[in-house]
């Protein structure tokens, strides 16, 4: 049968092979894998992008392998160019950006800003380098070794930095590793073993799949809490990221979202023993930009009240400043007079008992010390270097950064403990009044000249009033103070501001949304006014800004939430951190009370780690999706040839008697793959061979048809038909005496 097909049939024939090609799908997968580390919002961009480089890879790649001469100018050629421009990328994005390329690469991503060229630029060297490698060890030289260890390269990556890799991307990877395995082994038959086709494993290696994801999917499994301290420590590479991230200290003078991001980071920071969820603060910020939308450090944050060599480290915990204004009321008739607080019942005032929290650091060495929100001292520390007390409340580490595997313990209440007491309230809305700051003043020199205790108090307040500037700085927002006026009309004092501000989102659909990705022109404004979606990030700054412009001083600080529960026998707690939970929060300044931390998002991390998030049970929902998949799969695989039989029987009778014999003839030559090239003598001779049917009088009307250019008639039509359903019919047959013929040896 002479070929009826055009001349560019073996170019689409080689185009498809390459598109249907395993080895193209799994390139693609990895280097999709990989780039979803470095902007997971960019993955299906990254995917798409993958899967057509890839395919120009390939093209060249056949080429390279067949000719011996010219093909490794050529890849040499391909190599430069992809070097060449990431060379360019690396310099481009060196003019922007404070680091070099592979101080970027090497230090953890949850520590920088993203920079597009760097990861544009390590995309370009990941996709050369893998395309290479798998194309090489899969269809020139299979190496099983060598593709396992191309496997776990995205693995790596992610455990470099303790960050968990999507269920779908392990699911996939491990399918498409045993897909290459499968397709290109290299196998020799002896005397003793039979070579299987791959046809034939294919039912064995899906019967497998499907049996073990049921298993592992209805099979009850116990949560195991592995303690892997001693192992993380073994393997943890965490001195040298410190070292890095030391380095890297300017960046954590400013601060943007991406640093509350890293939902996927399981790395434990620290183990803690409370008696409830804390807030523990790290640093604070004071200066907003809105053009960069990010939070910058100003004196207030920075600069050291004290320094002392060990603990006890002394702050002041809320409410203390009560006491000491009534003590200098009860000490000064003056005093009281001039601030009418001479029917002011000071008794009433009551501190809520302090409680302790240990916390132990877990082999991350940072420069400040986790605190509690609401801390009144930090009575011990395993660190005896000296350790500076800022005017925020931050402890840090005097001579760099506190080692690993320090210890802390504090003395802690909470603001929105203190104000639960209706007297404590009722008194602290007394001091809502725009004369505080001289009257702190004022009960400091009392208290300073009688020497008493609450001078000290009185001194904390008074030393941060003196430069309270930053924190009621919101940029002149016309639209943020309009907003914060509604929110606060009708209020009288700072705490009941706060409360209204706080509750606003939570009454005006703002959603958390760790997937949405911020536009570089959006900040607090858009997150207030159009977009309302974000992090923690966002709820927490726009409630500082708030609350600025509602004349309440406050702050933004970052740290950590403490809300999963651990019993660590060893370290002897009952709270687990991990770098997942990090948290950006406000602080707000309350007159009569002093610092008081609010929670202001929708969503809060919090409500997140509740989440059913462990791989167990993740990989067991991807083990129903598999099996639904492979049930679906195979009922597509045995359903798709009687389907598609039927359907080509309504068509062709739809047709005329010429046209209908053409196809009738394509097809019996598809379904016995018979050459194109074949006569139609030669089809008749294979079909007779394979199944004893004839299509002798299909194939002489086929000739009629093509060379003869003649109509055929309705009975001759009805031949062709016939004759295709016998040698449809007859396949089939044969096919399942060939089946058992192999059972029945397989068995002797």
């Amino acid at each position: 049968m002479i070929n009826t097909e055009n001349r560019n049939s073996s170019k689409l024939k080689t185009v498809s092979e390459v598109l249907r090609d395993p080895v193209l799908w799994y390139t693609t997968l990895i280097m999709t894998s990989l780039m979803y580390h470095y902007r997971s919002e960019l993955t299906f961009v990254y995917g798409a992008v993958s899967f057509v480089i890839t395919t120009l890879l390939f093209f060249i790649f056949r080429f390279v392998e067949k000719h011996r001469f010219i093909g490794p100018p050529v890849y040499i050629a391909v190599m430069i160019s992809f070097f060449y421009t990431a060379k360019i990328c690396i310099e481009i994005g060196a003019t922007s950006y404070p680091i070099g390329f592979m101080l970027w690469f090497l230090t953890p991503q949850d520590a920088l800003e993203y920079n597009a060229w760097y990861t544009l630029a390590i995309y370009l060297l990941f996709m050369i380098f893998m395309a290479s490698v798998i194309y090489y060890f899969t269809k020139i030289r299979y190496r099983i070794l060598m593709n396992f260890l191309i496997l776990i390269i995205p693995f790596t990556l992610y455990g470099k930095e303790y960050m968990k890799m999507p269920t779908v991307f392990i699911m996939l990877l491990a399918v498409g590793y045993v897909v290459i395995m499968i397709n290109y082994r290299q196998l020799e038959g002896t005397g003793d073993t039979v070579i299987i086709g791959k046809k034939n494993i294919w039912s064995s290696v899906a019967s497998y799949v499907v049996l073990f994801a049921s298993i592992a999917s209805v099979t009850p499994k116990p949560v195991v809490e592995a303690d892997r301290t001693y192992i993380e420590q073994m393997i943890s590479a965490d001195a040298f990221t410190d070292r890095l991230v030391e380095i890297l200290a300017v960046f954590r003078d400013t601060t943007t979202n991406d640093n509350v991001r890293n939902d996927n980071d399981e790395r434990i920071i620290y183990y803690a023993k409370a008696s409830e969820d804390l807030r523990l603060k790290l640093q604070s910020y004071s200066e907003y930009n809105y053009d960069k939308d990010s939070w910058s450090v100003s004196d207030n944050d920075s600069k050291y009240k004290t320094v002392s060599a060990g603990s006890p480290v002394v702050y002041s915990q809320p409410g203390e400043i009560l006491l000491a204004i009534g003590e200098a009321t009860s000490l000064d008739d003056y005093f009281a007079e001039k601030y009418g607080l001479e029917q002011v019942d000071f008794s009433k005032a009551e501190l809520p008992p302090l409680r302790n929290l240990h916390i132990q650091t877990i082999t991350t060495r940072a420069q400040f010390a986790p605190v509690p929100t609401g801390y009144y001292s930090m009575f011990y520390t395993s660190y005896s270097g000296d350790i500076a007390h800022a005017r925020s409340g931050s402890v840090a580490c005097k001579d760099g950064r506190f080692a690993s595997w320090e210890s802390y313990s504090f003395k802690y209440t909470t603001g929105a403990e203190f104000m639960s007491n209706p007297n404590n309230r009722e008194l602290a809305s007394l001091f809502s009044r725009d004369d505080y700051h001289q009257l702190i003043s004022d009960c400091y020199w009392i208290l300073y000249d009688k020497d008493t205790r609450n001078k000290d108090v009185a001194e904390q307040h008074l030393s941060w009033y003196e430069s309270f500037e930053p924190y009621l700085d919101y940029g002149e927002n016309e639209k943020i103070v309009s907003l914060a006026q509604e929110i606060t009309n009708g209020l009288t004092n700072d705490y009941d501001k706060a409360l209204a501000i706080e509750q606003y989102f939570f009454d005006e659909d703002f959603v958390y949304d760790l997937s949405y990705a911020k536009s570089s022109q959006e900040n607090v404004e858009t997150f207030l006014f159009e977009s309302k979606r974000g992090v923690c990030y966002e709820f927490a700054s726009a409630m500082v800004l708030l609350a600025r412009a509602s004349g309440i001083p406050a702050r933004y600080c970052e740290g950590y939430n403490m809300s999963e529960q651990y019993e660590n026998n060893v370290y002897n707690t009952n709270y687990i951190i991990k770098a997942k939970y990090a948290h950006g929060f406000p602080e707000l300044y309350i007159r009569g009370v002093g610092w008081v931390s609010f929670e202001p998002t929708v969503s809060s991390v919090f409500l997140e780690q509740a989440k059913d998030t462990t791989a167990t049970k993740q990989l067991s929902k991807a083990g129903i999706m598999l099996i639904v998949t492979a049930v679906l799969l195979l009922l597509g695989i045995k359903l798709y040839p009687i389907v598609s039989h039927r359907i080509f029987l309504m068509t062709i009778r739809k047709k005329s008697g010429r046209v209908c014999c053409i196809r009738i003839m394509k097809r019996i030559c598809a379904l016995y793959k018979i050459s194109s090239s074949s006569t139609s003598h030669q089809a008749c001779e294979v079909v007779m061979s394979v199944s004893g049917a004839d299509i002798s009088s299909t194939a002489e009307l086929f000739d009629k048809a093509v060379y003869g250019e003649c109509e055929l008639t309705e009975e001759e039509k009805q031949t062709a038909i016939s004759q295709y359903i016998n040698c449809y019919t007859a396949l089939n047959e044969s096919r399942k005496r060939k089946n058992r013929k192999a059972k029945a040896g397989a068995m002797t």
